[in-house]
């Protein structure tokens, strides 16, 4: 039985929010828009709660709706989980049978609710906890007491790892994750006894060949006369930890550097340091299953930012060792590299619409094997950019990308900062997936097309995806055939006359040749996006002014798209 469904409402920055998750799935958004709030949600109703005694909230986790908010009177918070059965677990059933809800398909589910609010007649705040029936009211009996709930959350744990991962902090006795390695299994009496006694002798030769530890020794031992301390030899010199948890306290993991010097982990780089600690995490999370949870536990494992300062090329490779997890996984990131790994079915993008947290998942009964295909190998290619933006410019080729990329530049516009991305379409998937694709992760979209047959079929498509927006405020068509032949009839001619074949110039009309017949005569191995690029370095020589009005209001309609988005 697997999380299907958490509903959050009240929670921190998050009104009601109802979110459908795989056993893989991917938080993405912008900042501030929810991924750890939910992630943290999951940890409240599976591991902090254990009763009903007390509140395991703060103050700063009820929902402060303006500056004037006050916990005492913020709505309460509800956590609601929903477990669903992919194949029959029959002993599962029988251990949580008080709370096991079975629907017409014979289909086990299972429904956690956790409550907490300020309690004015205690004076202070209050949670509560309840299994729901499949009309969403409260279970009594054994499935309302607090020893039903631990069993449970026994059965389906969930591990966490923070995006702030300090390998010494972690690798530290006092680590969650390290610390039971340190304490291991206890050793036997008479196996422990001649480990220390080994240790003295040992410590013993290396003081003796070090040398020069006599004299302070000696003089150390004055403290007997001045202090109440022990008798005998009241003063030793310790290279070595003299008792066995004080050896075990101080290990550390050493990992060679690139010189073949083995330093400890906390010396190396950020990025060694993160996998080090995720791959603790990881053996961490397989022996607490194996030696504290039976064999009925499914663990829900939540990772923020499993690629903190790690290379691209790592990253991508460490998704291989996120899918390797044992249990369900939700994550949470901002990697466009680990995120052109993912499958598009398990993306879950996080958005703040008019300041309530939404989330957006694609449908994969919307799109054909060969849409998939293609929308994949372009999110690849990309690095996954594209599914980080507010606003897609769809275009149809790379001589668009270029023109607008670079226009909006000259006219000080950062398509980048106000998080909108070119997409040129034509050459990967067609347009419908990628409008498909836009509608159901709630990217805004502009479409610009060519000025011919073709780009009068993508306006047509566009035009079934406008969402109640005007096809003007949505769509625009190049004035001419396409891109090329509007820079050569906006001044720029010259600049795709220089680049004519002199042998075939025969092609071209005698004295004044048409703006279709000048693009028409290039050579077929010129590069009409290198030409573009250079009827744009002579623009920018001009300054704003020389950017077309037409170029300008498709780059204006697409940032305002983007800014509708926040």
């Amino acid at each position: 039985m697997r999380l299907r469904t958490v509903r959050i409402q009240n929670f921190r920055g998050i009104t009601d929010l109802e979110l459908h998750l795989d056993d893989t799935t991917v938080l993405i958004g912008e900042n501030n828009t929810g991924k750890t709030t939910v992630l943290q949600a999951l940890r409240y109703a599976l591991d902090r709660l254990r009763s009903r005694r007390g509140c395991t909230f703060s103050e700063f986790d009820y929902h402060l709706a303006d500056a004037n908010s006050d916990p005492v009177t913020a709505p309460e918070i509800a956590i609601t989980l929903a477990f669903a059965e992919g194949a029959p677990d029959t002993e599962f059933r029988r251990a949580m049978n008080e709370a096991i809800i079975v629907d017409n398909e014979g289909r086990a589910h299972l429904q956690l609710r956790v409550r907490s609010s300020y309690d004015p007649k205690m004076g202070d705040f209050s949670q509560s906890w309840e299994f729901l029936n499949a009309e969403g009211e409260p279970l009594v009996g054994r499935a309302a007491s607090d020893e039903f709930l631990r069993m449970f959350q026994r059965t389906r744990p969930i591990f966490y790892l923070s995006a702030l991962r300090d390998a010494a902090k972690e690798f530290g006795q006092k680590s969650q994750f390290w610390a039971p390695f340190l304490k291991g299994m206890p050793l036997a009496s008479d196996r422990k006894e001649d480990l220390e006694a080994a240790l003295c002798e040992l410590n013993k030769k290396i003081i003796a060949a070090h040398g020069g530890f006599d004299g302070i020794r000696d003089r150390l031992q004055e403290l007997q006369k001045l202090v109440a301390v022990g008798s005998g030899n009241v003063v030793s010199v310790d290279a070595l930890p003299a008792r066995l948890f004080d050896v075990l306290g101080r290990a550390q993991v050493g990992i060679a550097s690139p010189t073949d010097a083995r330093l400890p982990v906390e010396q190396h780089g950020e990025g060694t340091q993160s996998l080090a600690v995720l791959l603790l995490f990881d053996t961490f999370v397989r022996t607490r299953l194996s030696s504290t949870y039976d064999r009925l536990a499914t663990p829900l494992i939540a990772l923020e930012e499993p690629e903190a300062h790690l290379h691209p090329c790592a990253v991508r490779s460490m998704w291989r060792l996120v899918e390797s997890l044992q249990g369900q996984r939700i994550i949470a990131t901002h990697s466009g590299d680990l995120v052109a790994e993912v499958p598009l079915s398990a993306l879950r993008r996080l958005q703040r619409r008019n300041g309530a947290v939404v989330a957006h998942q694609p449908d994969m009964s919307h799109f054909t094997e060969e849409d998939l295909r293609k929308l994949s190998y372009h999110v690849s290619q990309t690095r996954g950019e594209l599914l980080f933006a507010r606003a897609w410019l769809l275009v149809e080729g790379e001589t668009d990308v270029c023109v607008l990329t670079e226009a909006a530049r000259i006219l000080g516009l950062s398509l980048t900062d106000l998080g909108v991305r070119c997409v040129p379409f034509q050459a990967t998937a067609g347009v419908e997936p990628f409008l498909k694709l836009a509608v159901q992760l709630g990217i805004a979209w502009f479409g610009l097309v060519d000025g011919d047959a073709k780009g009068e079929y993508y306006h047509k498509v566009m035009s079934r995806y406008l969402l109640g927006s005007s096809e003007a405020d949505r769509i625009a068509t190049i004035p001419e055939q396409n891109m090329d032949v509007y820079l050569c009839s906006s001044g720029y001619h010259y600049v795709y006359a220089r680049h004519l074949d002199p042998q075939k110039s025969c092609t071209v009309a005698n004295d004044a040749p048409t703006p279709e017949q000048l693009v028409k005569a290039l050579p077929n191995k010129t590069s009409k996006p290198a030409i573009a690029l250079e009827v744009m370095m002579e623009m920018a020589q001009k300054g704003k002014k020389a950017v077309p009005q037409f170029i300008s209001d498709v780059l204006e309609k697409a940032l305002a798209l983007a800014k509708e988005a926040t």
